[in-house]
Order: structure tokens, then sequence, then C-alpha cells
């Protein structure tokens, strides 16, 4: 499969296993009006829905629920090169071969956020 469908294929997965905004409210327990704000201040990467919902990627938050600050972290860094939501997830998910082909989100979920932050600031020049 060439790379570039590949990509899709990894990003299309990630929007169709989101959560609903009601979903995610109820696993961080904080109010749908907190997670608005949380998505203004780029804490929690959201992407609108056709039917103007948010999907928020699972892989956000820890075991217990609570928002990866480091998620956040990234995203303001991501700010400056890709201003729209899914350009940031795509930022996130696709594998990098030069970095070991792994991805932002993979270095999150397996608790490597230091490595996480390491590529972000490689990526934006930082």
């Amino acid at each position: 499969m060439p790379v570039v469908e590949r990509y899709f294929k990894e990003f299309d997965a990630e929007v169709r296993s989101g959560l609903r905004s009601y979903e995610i409210a109820e696993r961080m327990d904080v109010s749908e009006a907190r997670l608005v704000e949380m998505r203004n201040n780029l804490d929690l990467l959201g992407l609108r829905t056709k039917n103007q919902d948010y999907i928020y990627p699972a892989w956000q938050l820890d075991a217990s629920g609570k928002l990866m600050p480091e998620v956040g972290e990234i995203l303001r860094k991501f700010d400056q090169i890709a201003n729209q939501p899914r350009e940031k997830l795509y930022q996130m998910v696709v594998h990098l071969p030069f970095y070991e082909g792994k991805s932002i989100k993979d270095c999150l979920v397996a608790g490597d956020t230091g490595f996480a932050i390491e590529v972000a600031n490689k990526m934006t020049l930082r």
C-alpha cells in the first residue's frame, strides 16, 4: 500500500474511533462547556463533524480518564505549522520512519511523553 494511502487510512480510523462530546465529557468528568474551553485553549483536540458535534481522539486521556497535559503542549507547538484541528491530528498520527516508525500518538499511548514532545519539537523546528 502506498505511504500516502496508508496515512489517509490511519487518519480515517482515528476519526471513526473518536469519542463524541458527551462521551469524553463523561470520561473526564467535565461539562461540555468545559470541553469547549479546553478545545479553544488548545489543551484538547476535537474535530468538528458534519452535524456540528465534535469527535475527540480517546488516546488524549490516560487510563484514569485524565487529559494528558503533554497533548496541549504538542497542540500548541503544532499551532504554528498547522492551524486546523484535522491537520494537527494528521501530524500526531502519521507514522514517521525517521522517528523509529512511531507516531506522536504511539509515544503518548506508550507513556513515552518525553519522546512525543521531542518529536513535536523537531517537527516544528523548536
